[in-house]
Formats: C-alpha cells, sequence, structure tokens
C-alpha cells in the first residue's frame, strides 16, 4: 500500500491516520527539526518550488512547530498584512493575534505594540471599537516608553479616528489635543502630521467645520514639508470634506479630482471610497444625479474591498437619499432599509442618524406624516451626542415640517429658530433650515417674515450651487409671493424652479412647483386660464410614477369635489409619487385664498381644527390624514 501520493509540486498522505501514527513515532525533537527543515527549503527555494508568492502562511506554521518563536511570529505578521491587503478580516485578525502574543512571550514590547497597532487599526476598521481602543493604548504606551514620537503620534491618531467613527468626537478631541501640542513643540514630524489629520476628523464630526478647516491645512503644510505621500492625500481629504461643509464645494471638487490619481497610485481603497462619496454628494448638490450615481458605484466598489462597516453605511445611505431626488422610492426604501439594519448590526447608535433622517423624508413625502415625525425625532436623538450639524440641521427641518402639516406652525418656527440661534447660519444645510423658517412664518400668516427669510434661503442656496436646495426653496418662495399678491413674481420663481428641478430629475419637487403654478392661476382668479393645469400635473406624475416604480391613480377612481381620488385604498399600501387633483402639494392647498374667495369656491379653505391649510391640502393630495381614517394609509 503507497503511503503517500504526489499532489503536484508536494506530496501528502493518503489518509490521515497514516501522517498521524507517522508523527506519533516521531520523538518531539526530530519532529521538530523536521519541521524547521521544511521552513528553511520553503523559504529558499519557494520560486524553484514553482510558487507565485512568498509562503507566509505555511512558513509561520512550520517555524511555529519547530520551536522558531521569532521567525513564526515575523510570518505571523506578514501573513496578517497579506490578508489586511486583500480584506480577509477574519484571518488577518487571527494572525495579528498570535503573532502579538509570540512577540509578547518573547519580551519583545517593540514588536509587539507594533502588531497591537496593526490589530487595533483592524479592528477599527471593521467598527470593534470597544476592542479596538485599549489595544491601540497599549502600543502608545510602549512606544511613548522607547521615545518613538513619531510612532506615538501615528498610533494615537489612530485613536483619534476610533473616537470620530464611534461617534465620540469630544473624548478625541480629549484624548489628542495634549499630545499636540507637545509634538508640536519638538518640530515636524510624521506623528504630528497624522495627528492634525485625525484632529481635523475630530472637529468635523462635532460640526466645527471652520476649525476642521484649519487643523486639515496645517496637517497638509506639514506632510508636503516631510514629502509623506500618504498623509498628504488623508489631509488633502480632510480638508476637501471641510470645504463641502462650509458650503463651498467648488473649492472642494479640484481637490478631490487632484487626489484621485495619488490614491489610486498608493492603491488606498479607503481614501477613494470617501474621495468618490464625497464627489457624489457635490454633483447631487447641484443636481447631477446621474453623474453623483456613478461615482457612488465607484465608491462602494472601493469600500467594499476595505470591508468597512461605517463607509457602506454611509454610502447606502446616500444612495438611498440620490434615489429618491430621482424618484425612484423603492430602491430608497431598500438603500435606506439596508443602511439602517448594517448600522444596527454593528451596534452604532450614532450611525443611526443618516438613514433615519433620509427615511423621515420619504416617509413624509409617501404621506405619514407621523411615522416620518417619529423617524427625524430618532435621527436626532442619536446625532445630538456627537454634534453632527449636517444631519441635525436636516432632522429639525423635517421635524418642523411635520408640525406644519399638522397645523403647528409656531412650534416648528421656535424648534427652527432656535437650531439657527444655536449653530448660526453657515454652511452646508443652512438653507434647508431657512426655507422651513420662512413657510412656518407664512403659516403664522407673518409674510413680511416669511419673504426676508424666504429670499436670504435662496440667495444663500444660489450662492452655493445648491440646486437641490435651491428648487424647494424657489417652491416656497413662490408660495410667500402668491400669498402676497405678487404673480409676476411667483410665475418667474415658478418657472425658475421648474427649470431646475426637471433636468436633474427631482420629480417630487417639481410636482410640487406644478402644484404652486395651479395655486396660484386660482389666486389671481384665472381659475378658466388655469383650468387644465392640474390634470395635466396627473398626466406628468403619473407618467412618472410607472416609469420609476410608481403608483398611478387607478383608472376609473373616483375623484372629489376638488378633483381628488376618494375611492378607499389597502390600509398599508405604500404611495410614492402620487398625483390626485395635482402633483404632491405641501404647501398652499388647492383653491382660492381665504382673502380672495370666489363664489364656487364654497368653505373648503378656512383653517378648522388642529390640521392646517398646509396639512389639509397634503392629506387631499396625498389621500391620508394622521389619526383619522383615510382613503389611503401610507405605512422606516
Amino acid at each position: 500500500m503507497r503511503l503517500l501520493e504526489e499532489t503536484g509540486h508536494d506530496y501528502r498522505f493518503v489518509h490521515d491516520v497514516i501522517r498521524e501514527v507517522v508523527e506519533a513515532d516521531l520523538g518531539a525533537g526530530r519532529r521538530a527539526a523536521l519541521h524547521r527543515r521544511v521552513a528553511t527549503i520553503l523559504a529558499e527555494q519557494w520560486r524553484a518550488l514553482g510558487l507565485s508568492e512568498e509562503p507566509f502562511e505555511p512558513l509561520a506554521y512550520h517555524y511555529a512547530r519547530g520551536g522558531s518563536e521569532e521567525k513564526a511570529a515575523w510570518y505571523l505578521e506578514q501573513s496578517g498584512d497579506r490578508a489586511q491587503a486583500r480584506a480577509a478580516h477574519a484571518a488577518a485578525e487571527r494572525y495579528y493575534r498570535n503573532a502579538a502574543d509570540k512577540l509578547e512571550r518573547l519580551e519583545q514590547p517593540p514588536d509587539a505594540a507594533r502588531v497591537r497597532e496593526k490589530l487595533g487599526t483592524l479592528l477599527v476598521t471593521l467598527a470593534r471599537f470597544a476592542e479596538a481602543l485599549p489595544l491601540l493604548e497599549a502600543a502608545a504606551v510602549a512606544y511613548r516608553a522607547r521615545g518613538d514620537l513619531d510612532a506615538l503620534g501615528r498610533t494615537v491618531a489612530r485613536i483619534g479616528d476610533a473616537y470620530g467613527d464611534s461617534g465620540t468626537p469630544e473624548e478625541g478631541l480629549q484624548r489628542l489635543q495634549p499630545l499636540v501640542e507637545t509634538l508640536d513643540a519638538a518640530g515636524p514630524s510624521h506623528g504630528l502630521a497624522a495627528l492634525h489629520a485625525s484632529l481635523a476628523g475630530l472637529f468635523f464630526c462635532s460640526g466645527r467645520y471652520a476649525e476642521s478647516l484649519a487643523t486639515a491645512t496645517r496637517g497638509a503644510e506639514l506632510a508636503t514639508l516631510l514629502d509623506d505621500r500618504r498623509l498628504m492625500l488623508q489631509a488633502a481629504r480632510r480638508r476637501a470634506t471641510a470645504l463641502i461643509m462650509l458650503a463651498r464645494p467648488a473649492e472642494a471638487l479640484p481637490i478631490f479630482e487632484q487626489v484621485v490619481p495619488l490614491a489610486e497610485d498608493l492603491d488606498d481603497p479607503e481614501s477613494l471610497s470617501r474621495i468618490f462619496g464625497n464627489m457624489a454628494v457635490i454633483s447631487a448638490n447641484v443636481g447631477a444625479l446621474d453623474r453623483a450615481s456613478l461615482y457612488l458605484d465607484r465608491a462602494r466598489a472601493a469600500a467594499e474591498r476595505v470591508g468597512d462597516p461605517v463607509m457602506l453605511i454611509q454610502l447606502e445611505s446616500n444612495s438611498g437619499l440620490m434615489a429618491f431626488y430621482a424618484g425612484d422610492w423603492p430602491r430608497a426604501r431598500v438603500d435606506l432599509g439596508a443602511a439602517l439594519t448594517r448600522s444596527k448590526g454593528i451596534g452604532m447608535s450614532s450611525r443611526y442618524a443618516y438613514p433615519l433622517v433620509y427615511l423621515s423624508f420619504l416617509t413624509l413625502a409617501e404621506g405619514a406624516w407621523d411615522e416620518a415625525a417619529r423617524l427625524a425625532q430618532e435621527s436626532i436623538d442619536a446625532a445630538t451626542p456627537m454634534g453632527d450639524l449636517q444631519v441635525l440641521r436636516h432632522a429639525h427641518a423635517l421635524r418642523a415640517w411635520c408640525d406644519l402639516l399638522h397645523g403647528r406652525p409656531a412650534p416648528a418656527r421656535d424648534r427652527l429658530a432656535t437650531l439657527l440661534d444655536s449653530s448660526g447660519k453657515e454652511g452646508k444645510a443652512a438653507s434647508w433650515v431657512l426655507l422651513f423658517l420662512a413657510l412656518a412664518h407664512l403659516e403664522l400668516g407673518d409674510t413680511d417674515q416669511a419673504a426676508d427669510v424666504a429670499l436670504e434661503a435662496t440667495t444663500r442656496a444660489r450662492h452655493d450651487r445648491a440646486h437641490l436646495v435651491l428648487a424647494d426653496a424657489l417652491w416656497v418662495r413662490a408660495q410667500v409671493e402668491t400669498r402676497r399678491g405678487l404673480w409676476l413674481d411667483a410665475e418667474r420663481t415658478l418657472q425658475e424652479g421648474l427649470a431646475l428641478a426637471r433636468p436633474m430629475p427631482y420629480p417630487f419637487t417639481e410636482g410640487r412647483l406644478l402644484h404652486a403654478y395651479g395655486v396660484l392661476y386660482q389666486e389671481k382668479g384665472g381659475a378658466a386660464a388655469g383650468a387644465g393645469l392640474p390634470g395635466r400635473c396627473v398626466g406628468h406624475l403619473s407618467a412618472t410614477g410607472r416609469a420609476r416604480g410608481g403608483r398611478a391613480r387607478p383608472a376609473g377612481a373616483r375623484r372629489g369635489r376638488h378633483g381628488l381620488d376618494a375611492s378607499p385604498r389597502p390600509a398599508r399600501e405604500r404611495r410614492p409619487v402620487v398625483c390626485r387633483r395635482g402633483p404632491i402639494a405641501v404647501g398652499r392647498p388647492h383653491g382660492p385664498s381665504p382673502r380672495r374667495r370666489p363664489p364656487h369656491a364654497g368653505g373648503d379653505p378656512v383653517r378648522t381644527g388642529r390640521q392646517s391649510r398646509l396639512g389639509r391640502v397634503a392629506a387631499r393630495v396625498w389621500g391620508r390624514r394622521d389619526g383619522a381614517p383615510a382613503s389611503g394609509r401610507v405605512a422606516r
């Protein structure tokens, strides 16, 4: 009977039992010697043996079995590096842990610190921050003990990244700032440059964007002075991201474009993912949704190479938001649901905020206002501890919008005024807050204040080239101008809004602008001239809904006194982008103003009960009213 069989370039026992018997017959010393001999042959002749790369894993195994612990630790570390480069995170973690344990037994603290730093960095990537921080802190203690300031700065920068990604940036700032002062006094160093890059990220996470920009700029200067290309890339990326939040995207985009070749040359998929993700955000803000989608695809491909769940949550959230803007609401709900599930899966409450706020927007558009308010409040609760101003502005604005729909303009005004008092009016998403503040003033009857705030919202959005927000701001401004009887101004505003919304496309706002057109005609007494407009709106949005997976109005459905579909629908049916009498209207009601009511108008426009005119017309258009039986119940 044959004991061995040939398998290409090696031999193996034909059965495991034979191998066990042979090994048992060898003494421990003989067995260790054979393992060392095999390792030596592999290390010296792997190319001659036809292997495409050095066999780190088998070498680590044979050196460990042969009693060469130091060589085994080195090859285990190399095995971990290779596995990490291939995003084989479980294998990398196993190799790093084994290597660190061996180096601790060998009493080699500097080498053990280096491996623990790598392991801690890996665990940060996997969002396992509670496990990562003790490892990184232990490595930092070892580096400080031997006076290695560069390694100390690099490791503490990783600690800062962990605090930022875990949603506790203030703790990270407290940890990093004393060391920055110490290293700054010692002069430029790689560790100091790394600390500035991490510090910029912490300022960003806490909503201090001007400080983030200044710190990132200083980090870029240090990295350039030291000719450290990887740190140059990181600092440039942080600087451009801060510029986006300071509403300076025209300055940010060239920076991202310039560093893409550098990130590709360094084979840095993490940076590529963040760069393309931010380029997608810039493109979406100016209404280039197709281009934004292409950038998102590249960002997700890079993020999947890294396997970083935090990046994937952000990208899935952005993908869902852009699908919503484009009118693909079913896909938006799928992407946002995936992001929320992933964030809950890793136990990161701070990361719930983004998918929650975007789900709130989608849910509000579908007509489930109470559910939208709940989601917005959950987003606020998740974002408040870390002070993420971007998500807080969006969430408070949506929460105020829900108040307006329910006829509560005073709480909406107070909420938004308080937010602006605390955060100021500078930076990204300030225009989004201002436009709903203008709408609150309008619902309270303060048309002069509404006009001033609406003008400020449109001016800021236009200056920032934030075309998505500008289209919404023009919708609000047109309502203010209509209420004030400025017919020509309102018509010009609506034409500008439609010229923005249609090419993007942004059907949700396009529908509201068309509805505002119908209101304008009725307000100025042009019922005959505007009689066909609501029907054209129905046709437009029905076609949009069919093209994008929405639901058109069922054939033969009844229309109420205002041309609204009054037929019952299943209570849990979702109805994205559906128009009854006119397009989705979260604004003035169908029918004339209370100030000028033709005889045919009846008493419909008069405010009654808790629900506002704004909310009642939206209820008619969406076919539901929260808290009461409705013709259509739209069920985060």
